[in-house]
C-alpha cells in the first residue's frame, strides 16, 4: 500500500514547522514526518505537546516564534508521524519510512520539502572517545530536555556560537564551568563582529551569554584547542593549549583542568543523505558551511519535485531556517496552483531579500568554524578517527601517502565509514584531514555516496515490507 499526498515535509525543526504553517491554510494534503518524539528540532528541544499551556517565559523572540509554530501545527489537523525515520527517497517523490512500531511504509507526494537539518561537526584529539567527552548538542539536550547537568565540573568550547550558549545555560542551571575556550582568537571574533551591524539582536544575545560567564568568574581562553583528554576509563582531566592563526600549538601554553565533562562543538554539517539519494545536485561553499544542496531562488533543487529548506541550503541560524520554510512552502503552493494573489507573490520577494541578509550573517559565523590548516599536524597516529571501524589517524596518513585523496577511496582502503553511523561522524573529519594532509581543494572531496536505506533497518521490517526497491 502506498499513501498518496500532495506534499510531504521531512523534518519538523524550525524550517519544517514554518513550511507546514505556510501550507496549512491552503487546503492541501500534507504529510509531516519527523524522527523525534516531539517537534522543534534542537532549537526547541524542550518543546512538547503541552506547549500550548506552557506558561514559562521565552526570552528570545525566535523561540517565541518557534513555540507558536508548534501550537499552529497541533491546531491545524495535519497528519503528523513522530518517531518516524525517513530511510529512502526517490526522484519521483516516493518516500520510505520506518515507524516506531518497526514497520516500513511507502508514501508518495507530488512535492517533497526536505528540512532534515544538520548534525554537529567534530574534530578529533587524543582521548575524545572517553566517556565524559560529549558534543555541545548532547549536553544541551541534557540541560534543556532532561533538566540534568552534563557533569559536576565541565569544560566547554569549540567554534561558533553554540558552545558559548551552552556554557551560559550550564551556569544559569547552577552548574560549574571550569573553563570556556574558543578556537578563534579575539581578533578573529572582533573582525567578524564588524560585519554584524545588521544583526545587533544576535550580537546582543551572544554578549549576554559572555557577560554571564565573566560574572561567574569563568576563565575564558580564545585561540585555544583541546590538546588531550585524559582519564582511566572515564574523563578525569582536560588539557587546553594555545594555537596560532594556522592551528599550530604554541609551546608552554598548556592549561589543565580536573573535570568529569568536556563538551565540544565545531559548527554543523547539513544532513544531505536523503537529498543525495534522490539525485539532488550538491555544491561546496565555505560561506554556507561546506557541502549543501544546490537550490534555485525558490528553494527548488535540481530534482523538480524536491525542495530543500533550512540548514540543507546553508548553515545560517534559526531565523534563516524559518524564512526558508516559509519560502519553500509558498513555492510548493505555487506549483500546486494555491499561490494566486499579489500578496503572496510580494511575500516571496520579501522573504528572498531577508534570506540574503541571513545568509550573509551565516557566512560570518561559518568563517569562525573553518579548520586551521595546521590543526592536525601535532596529533599522534593513535588518535581515533572512525569509531565504528576502529580506524586511527596513522592509518589515514598511510593511505594519504599512498595517494588516496577521496573519501570513497579511503573507505575502500580502510573500511572507514562502513559502520552503523555510515560515516556521519567520521566523514566530515576525514574530509578535513584530506584537505590538510593531501593539500586538496575542499570542493574536490565529495561526501560519502549513499544508497537505500540510509539508516539501519531491521531485516524483519524489510522482509515484511516485501519492497524490492528499498531492499
Amino acid at each position: 500500500m502506498v499513501s498518496e499526498h500532495q506534499v510531504i515535509i521531512v523534518g519538523l525543526g524550525l524550517a519544517g514547522l514554518s513550511a507546514a504553517r505556510t501550507l496549512q491554510n491552503r487546503r492541501l494534503d500534507v504529510l509531516l514526518l519527523d524522527e523525534n518524539s516531539s517537534p522543534g528540532g534542537q532549537y526547541l528541544r524542550s518543546v512538547s505537546r503541552s506547549i500550548g499551556t506552557d506558561s514559562r517565559p521565552v526570552r528570545e523572540n525566535l523561540k517565541r516564534v518557534g513555540h507558536q509554530l508548534v501550537r499552529d501545527l497541533y491546531h491545524a489537523g495535519m497528519t503528523v508521524k513522530h518517531g518516524t525515520q525517513t530511510v529512502g527517497l526517490e526522484a519521483d517523490g516516493t518516500v520510505w519510512t520506518l515507524g516506531k512500531e518497526g514497520r516500513v511504509e511507502k508514501h508518495h507526494a507530488d512535492h517533497i520539502i526536505l528540512a532534515t537539518g544538520a548534525r554537529e561537526r567534530f574534530l578529533p584529539f587524543p582521548g575524545w572517545t572517553l566517556p565524559g567527552v560529549i558534543s555541545t548538542g548532547a549536553a544541551q539536550i541534557l540541560v534543556k530536555s532532561a533538566g540534568m547537568l552534563p557533569g559536576r565540573n565541565s569544560v566547554v568550547g569549540g567554534a561558533g556560537p553554540l558552545p558559548l550558549a551552552l556554557a551560559g545555560d550550564i551556569c544559569a542551571s547552577g552548574g560549574r564551568v571550569r573553563a570556556y575556550w574558543n578556537q578563534s582568537s579575539w581578533s578573529q571574533q572582533l573582525h567578524t563582529l564588524k560585519g554584524c551591524r545588521y544583526h545587533l539582536s544576535k550580537v546582543t544575545l551572544g554578549m549576554r551569554c559572555l557577560t554571564r560567564l565573566v560574572a561567574s568568574r569563568i576563565p575564558l581562553f580564545h585561540g585555544y584547542k583541546v590538546l588531550e583528554a585524559r582519564g582511566n576509563k572515564v574523563l578525569e582531566e582536560v588539557v587546553l593549549t594555545a594555537i596560532d592563526h594556522d592551528g599550530h600549538v604554541i609551546q608552554d601554553s598548556e592549561k589543565t583542568f580536573d573535570v568529569d565533562c568536556l563538551a565540544v562543538g565545531y559548527g554543523f554539517v547539513p544532513n544531505l543523505e536523503l537529498a543525495m539519494l534522490a539525485g539532488c545536485e550538491i555544491q561546496h561553499d565555505m560561506e554556507k558551511g561546506g557541502w549543501v544542496v544546490k537550490v534555485e531562488d525558490n528553494l527548488q533543487s535540481s530534482v523538480p519535485p524536491i525542495f530543500a529548506a533550512g540548514e540543507l541550503t546553508g548553515i545560517a541560524g534559526a531565523e534563516k531556517s524559518i524564512i526558508d520554510g516559509c519560502l519553500a512552502g509558498l513555492s510548493v503552493a505555487g506549483k500546486l496552483g494555491a499561490l494566486n494573489n499579489a500578496t503572496d507573490k510580494a511575500e516571496v520577494k520579501q522573504l528572498q531579500k531577508r534570506r540574503q541578509r541571513e545568509m550573509a550573517f551565516g557566512a560570518l559565523l561559518n568563517s569562525l568554524c573553518e579548520t586551521p590548516p595546521g590543526l592536525f599536524d601535532g596529533l599522534p597516529d593513535q588518535t581515533m578517527i572512525c569509531r565504528c571501524e576502529d580506524i586511527n589517524l596513522g592509518q589515514i596518513r598511510k593511505e594519504v601517502s599512498n595517494g588516496v585523496t577521496q573519501l570513497e577511496s579511503m573507505k575502500k582502503a580502510t573500511n572507514c565509514g562502513m559502520g552503523k553511523c555510515q560515516g556521519r561522524t567520521c566523514g566530515p573529519i576525514i574530509q578535513e584531514i584530506l584537505t590538510a594532509l593531501a593539500q586538496a581543494i575542499p570542493e574536490n572531496i565529495r561526501p560519502y555516496s549513499v544508497r537505500n536505506p540510509i539508516k539501519p533497518v531491521p531485516l524483519s521490517a524489510l522482509a515484511e515490507s516485501n519492497d524490492k526497491e528499498l531492499s
